[in-house]
């Protein structure tokens, strides 16, 4: 075990994970059981899963964002691979994504 500085965040969650007590008084871990009493503590909803969200469609509304960016930039040369680029996943992937709900390649 390292010293309370040193400690890496994978540490201090695989610590937390393996119950490992070792670790015990050297860092904070809080836990609330609904998510306004989360909100109410001042966290913030995951933004990766949404919690906050009814509905969650990620693959919607990264296509929203990558049309957005197409309609904006229309008259403008911009590549597959800047555009996949501002919006965090592959060329590749984000090609297949776009065919699945519009029916044709950017």
């Amino acid at each position: 075990m390292k010293k309370h500085l040193s400690i890496s965040e994978d540490e201090k969650w695989q610590s937390v994970v393996d119950c490992d007590k070792s670790y015990d008084g050297l860092f904070n871990v809080i836990f609330s059981h609904h998510a306004a009493e989360a909100l109410e503590k001042g966290f913030r909803p995951c933004k990766k899963c949404c919690p906050d969200k009814d509905t969650f469609q990620p693959e919607l509304e990264l296509m929203k964002k990558i049309k957005e960016i197409l309609d904006t930039n229309y008259a403008k040369s911009i590549s597959i691979y800047n555009i996949s680029k501002q919006v965090g996943v592959s060329p590749n992937h984000m090609v297949r994504l776009y065919k699945k709900y519009y029916g044709f390649t950017p």
